[in-house]
């Protein structure tokens, strides 16, 4: 089982028309063990209201993740370091509770065991129902 906290922060700016935000959690995940493992988030960005009822959102995330126990297969106590970016448009098709996506995003992992490093490029387009 998992346990996170966290705590965000938002300030608004140009007017209102757009904020910025961060935050900062920690995650305890008791698993088998050779899976339990504390991580360490962060996160910030900015989101900015467009023209045409649009949204922009701009985000970087990293975190820390370290293995309570040696991994099985390769006899070491894992150790990953995610960074992660990401840039989103989205608009609003009908009122405040249908809207389209479109997101490009990008993370990279890096591990003290090469099999679990890797490089993503990711771009999807996606319907938000909202109620």
């Amino acid at each position: 089982h998992a346990q996170e906290i966290a705590a965000d922060i938002y300030y608004k700016i140009l007017e209102g028309k757009a904020y910025l935000f961060a935050g900062l959690a920690y995650e305890g995940n008791s698993a088998r063990a050779d899976q339990s493992y504390t991580e360490a988030k962060t996160r910030a960005g900015i989101s900015l209201d467009m023209p045409w009822e649009t949204n922009l959102v701009l985000n970087g995330k990293y975190s820390a993740k370290r293995y309570d126990e040696a991994d099985n297969i390769y006899g070491v106590q894992r150790e990953d370091d995610r960074y992660s970016a990401a840039l989103s448009v989205s608009r609003k098709l009908y009122q405040d509770w249908i809207s389209m996506l479109l997101e490009m995003s990008y993370s990279k992992n890096k591990s003290n065991i090469n099999d679990y490093e890797y490089d993503k490029l990711m771009t999807t387009l996606s319907l938000t129902l909202s109620y």
